[in-house]
């Protein structure tokens, strides 16, 4: 078993990069990009969608052109009959893909301030005590909460539920958290969800 995940900035990725993954995507999909207000989005979209594809071309020995991608129901993404599973995130100036022969889920999340409703619709209150009782600062409140936050977010990434974070899962449960791998890029919160621990795919 495997698991494979890649996290690189937007910066690095060039026009010449974003044309190229539009000439790869349907019709609809090229189209729901290009309707996008902001560039950034464009181009984190578009910078997801093509490490996905080079991850997935290398592992499973295919030409990144022949990939093609389809959504469930629930919005998961799927690479059409490949044995493989991926989940795709971004934030900021970074893009983070996770590749593995069992589902898998992926967040990141640039660290930031954010208002305490928030804190209190994605955190049980379990999950609050721990972050204040662990917390020496506001900072350090800011960044367990964004740990809690991706960890939730990659969690039902990877059973595809969809990328919605009901209050009542409790992230510190021990059947919950030991599929878990969670650490910080930066400013950046990341989490990863897999039934092996993941290994850095660029090393």
């Amino acid at each position: 078993m495997y698991c494979f995940y890649n996290i690189v900035n937007i910066t690095d990725f060039s026009d010449s990069d974003y044309e190229y993954c539009l000439s790869l995507m349907t019709e609809e999909r090229k189209s729901r990009v290009e309707r996008l207000r902001f560039a950034d989005d464009r181009k984190r979209t578009t910078a997801g969608e093509l490490v996905a594809r080079e991850m997935i071309a290398s592992l499973c020995g295919v030409p990144r052109e022949s990939i093609v991608f389809f959504r469930t129901e629930k919005g998961k993404p799927i690479a059409k009959d490949l044995p493989v599973y991926f989940s795709v995130s971004h934030s900021g100036e970074h893009v983070l893909c996770a590749v593995g022969d069992s589902p898998v889920g992926a967040d990141i999340e640039r660290i930031r301030e954010v208002n305490e409703k928030l804190i209190e619709r994605v955190c049980t209150l379990e999950e609050m005590r721990f972050i204040d009782k662990e917390s020496t600062s506001a900072d350090d409140r800011m960044r367990l909460f964004f740990r809690f936050w991706t960890a939730k977010e990659a969690y039902f990434k990877r059973i595809g539920t969809g990328i919605f974070v009901p209050p009542d899962i409790n992230i510190t449960d021990l059947e919950i958290s030991k599929s878990l791998t969670c650490f910080y890029y930066g400013n950046y919160a990341v989490s990863l969800a897999s039934e092996v621990v993941p290994v850095n795919y660029s090393v």
